[in-house]
């Protein structure tokens, strides 16, 4: 996908993906597990910062897939995360399972 590519922005969930956030986010309420759901959400949203598509990781190094906050931005904007659980992304700063 090219800068110029264009991406649906108005794509709604389905009952079916959003029954799937509702149980992962139910399933992971603390630490490390809830910022591991949270990417997980987030990667439902294309990533406004390097145009990494649904469903694939903004980068995979040796320390694991990475996410751009503007992933999570887009995700927030969609209605995927709530207010709150932007909140821990910002405040988690960098996201390398638990290593900062």
């Amino acid at each position: 996908m090219t800068m110029t590519d264009k991406v649906d922005e108005s794509r709604v969930l389905s009952a079916a993906e959003r029954a799937g956030h509702d149980a992962r986010m139910e399933r992971a309420r603390t630490g490390r597990q809830l910022l591991h759901a949270l990417c997980e959400v987030a990667v439902l949203a294309p990533c406004g910062q390097c145009w990494a598509p649904r469903g694939t990781p903004c980068s995979r190094g040796a320390s694991g897939p990475g996410y751009h906050v503007a992933r999570f931005a887009r995700a927030r904007r969609r209605g995927l995360l709530t207010e709150a659980e932007l909140d821990v992304i910002t405040n988690a700063a960098i996201v390398r399972d638990g290593a900062r």
